[in-house]
């Protein structure tokens, strides 16, 4: 029998090779895939190869490759570590050294204006019109290693940034939650800033107004909300319709309890999100 720390330090990298999944981006000390068990249409899906750990933004979850295993066989610990036992020999170590030290993998090189026409042109495939992106968001320039790029960028408290364009789905740090206050008793929370903005593009007849506004920037940021969530009587929800999104609603719940909550999804309910439902409904009205 192999040993638990044998086990855990099998790489994830080599693992997910053998099961013909590899990153869509490789940096050499990490990469970025689509989640090999849900939906993943922009790489969400992060292995650091150094620390030999995997983090999905999309959910929140991390953890080991037993975790990994459990979370795609849909299995006990105990089977999990009998299958990893089964395939140590198929699994490849990787001969790379991991640097030991390196820089962010993204700098922030110039803050400005939303004014790129290709990212106008991202924001019109999601049905947000420019003028309501420029209210709320910047261009943001930034740098990988030596190459330079650029995407819509949405900031959050902590000084951080979403980043958005046709290929790229990620953040600059620090992560945190986005609030938008001026003293309203009530709070809608979105998941990300393309759902708050398409939540504006749906109420443009009507602007909102009785509310203030959080945007997690990730579920995985809820429990950093709780302080900002306890300060309102009443919550509405407008989340993904996936597990996930489901898992925040009900954990606002557990940390707001005094609040009254109400879970908007099912208006959406055919559509994984905000935006989603924004594009098939543009496209209907365009049909008629």
């Amino acid at each position: 029998m192999i040993n638990l720390d044998t086990i855990k330090a099998l790489p994830i990298r080599s693992f997910l090779e053998k099961q013909g999944i590899t990153p869509v981006i490789d940096k050499g000390y990490y990469g970025l895939y689509r989640s090999p068990y849900r939906v993943d249409t922009v790489p969400s899906f992060k292995v650091d190869y150094c620390r030999n750990l995997r983090c999905d933004y999309g959910t929140g979850e991390g953890g080991s490759i037993i975790d990994l295993v459990m979370r795609l066989e849909k299995c006990s610990v105990g089977d999990a570590i009998r299958i990893l036992e089964d395939t140590p020999d198929q699994i490849r170590i990787p001969t790379y050294l991991p640097p030991e030290d390196h820089p962010p993998a993204l700098i922030i090189t110039e803050i400005k204006p939303l004014v790129h026409p290709a990212l106008i042109r991202y924001l019109e495939s999601r049905k947000i019109d420019e003028n309501i992106a420029k209210d709320h968001c910047h261009e943001i320039i930034y740098k990988v290693g030596e190459k330079t790029y650029f995407a819509v960028g949405f900031q959050n408290d902590s000084g951080g940034w979403e980043l958005r364009n046709k290929a790229f789905k990620g953040s600059s740090t620090p992560k945190g939650i986005t609030t938008l206050r001026s003293g309203k008793s009530r709070l809608l929370v979105f998941e990300g800033f393309i759902d708050y903005l398409s939540y504006l593009m749906l109420k443009r007849s009507d602007p909102p107004s009785s509310s203030d506004i959080l945007v997690l920037n990730s579920v995985s940021n809820t429990k950093r909300a709780q302080a900002v969530l306890q300060a309102y009587k009443e919550i509405g929800t407008c989340l993904d319709n996936d597990d996930a999104g489901r898992k925040a609603t009900e954990q606002i719940r557990q940390l707001a309890p005094d609040a009254v909550i109400r879970d908007y999804s099912p208006y959406y309910s055919e559509s994984n999100d905000l935006n989603d439902y924004l594009i098939t409904i543009s496209h209907e009205r365009k049909a008629q």
